[in-house]
């Protein structure tokens, strides 16, 4: 009698707990598409918004750069890409919450993808003072099977982080590869304000913002980390960081190629 209660109780518990699983799956599900639709009906009036403001600055060349025509064409400019930011990493969350996000394997050029994402972020490296470099340390094989959208998308997210963080000295890019294990490893090192040893477990959550210093700026969406962390992990790979406070930071991930 106690065995057929104890399972009889056991069955209960497992019928709540099922249907309490299938609650949170439909949750998350409706909150990905909420999202999702909330963020695709705010990208289109903005898109236009902004086109309208680059037109408006086409037009205004001849004025002076402290006018407050071409001022205020500017700060909309800055604020729509900064919206249009947020937008796109929330739309990239849903898709990973959503299990949307399906890696492709495409004879790629990681040569050539390192070169691309050197060139996109290496202006805004210039125009903030800090170094850009960018160095492959071991032979890596001409071509390799990967998704190369997601791969340059890591990249950007990591060393955006590492860029957004760094005020002094600069932000290095080393990738090897590994041929007995088949794995790309890549790191972004930055020498910013680092991350004290108590806060790093919360780097790679959604929407969290780590302040490592007084003078750490508190910007962002705090999405970036977790939808590179997503990325990696949808790919096969492993992500992790080493940091030492007032030294800097590496941030590091493997990719099975």
């Amino acid at each position: 009698d106690r065995l057929r209660e104890s399972n009889r109780v056991l069955a209960s518990e497992i019928e709540r707990a099922t249907a309490l699983a299938e609650r949170a799956e439909a949750a998350t599900i409706a909150k990905s598409a909420f999202l999702a639709n909330m963020s695709h009906e705010i990208r289109t009036p903005l898109t236009a918004i902004l086109g309208y403001a680059g037109i408006v600055k086409s037009e205004s060349r001849d004025d002076d750069a402290l006018s407050p025509r071409l001022m205020a064409v500017d700060t909309i400019e800055r604020a729509g890409e900064h919206l249009l930011a947020v937008i796109n990493d929330i739309l990239d969350l849903s898709k990973l919450e959503s299990g949307k996000v399906v890696a492709e394997h495409l004879d790629s050029s990681v040569a050539q993808i390192l070169f691309d994402v050197d060139s996109i972020v290496r202006a805004r490296a210039v125009a903030k003072g800090v170094s850009l470099q960018t160095r492959v340390l071991t032979p890596i094989p001409e071509r390799l099977f990967t998704d190369p959208t997601r791969l340059r998308q890591i990249l950007l997210n990591l060393i955006g982080n590492a860029m957004k963080f760094t005020t002094n000295g600069g932000v290095h890019i080393n990738a090897a590869f590994d041929s007995r294990e088949g794995l790309l490893r890549i790191a972004v090192r930055d020498t910013g304000c680092g991350v004290p040893d108590k806060a790093k477990g919360l780097l790679f959550k959604r929407f969290s913002r780590v302040d490592g210093s007084s003078t750490r700026p508190r910007s962002g969406t705090g999405l970036g980390l977790a939808i590179a962390k997503g990325l990696v992990e949808a790919m096969g790979g492993q992500i992790g960081m080493e940091s030492q406070l007032g030294i800097g930071s590496e941030f590091w991930f493997t990719l099975p190629v």
